[in-house]
């Protein structure tokens, strides 16, 4: 296998490993094959995630419109335990209510 150049893209980053064309994978150094394996492992997990849970074009624009936006001003946001504490409060309060309003607990089917 002879590349002079391989590479893996996602959405915010780019890994370019450098092969010279007359060097075979064998040849390389143990550092440059783990950078090989895990630049192949990377692309094969993300096409299994993206044929398992495909995400639109217009679902990415918006990523990549947050990410960069969180570059730009990342103490607006919040953490994610302050994100987590609201949504629990939330589901607690629906599931009182539930069983306020039918004397049981939600169910699955509820």
């Amino acid at each position: 296998m002879r590349s002079e150049e391989g590479e893996h893209r996602s959405s915010f980053s780019v890994i370019i490993i450098m092969i010279p064309w007359e060097q075979t994978v064998f040849e390389l150094p143990a550092e440059e094959k783990i950078k090989l394996i895990l630049a192949l492992w990377t692309s094969v997990e993300q096409e299994a995630l993206n044929e398992a849970y495909p995400v639109s074009e217009e679902n990415i624009i918006e990523i990549q419109k947050r990410y960069d936006e969180y570059l730009k001003d990342g103490e607006r946001g919040e953490t994610w335990e302050v994100v987590k504490a609201r949504i629990l409060g939330k589901l607690e309060r629906e599931y009182d209510e539930t069983e306020r309003l039918y004397g049981h607990p939600p169910t699955r089917n509820s």
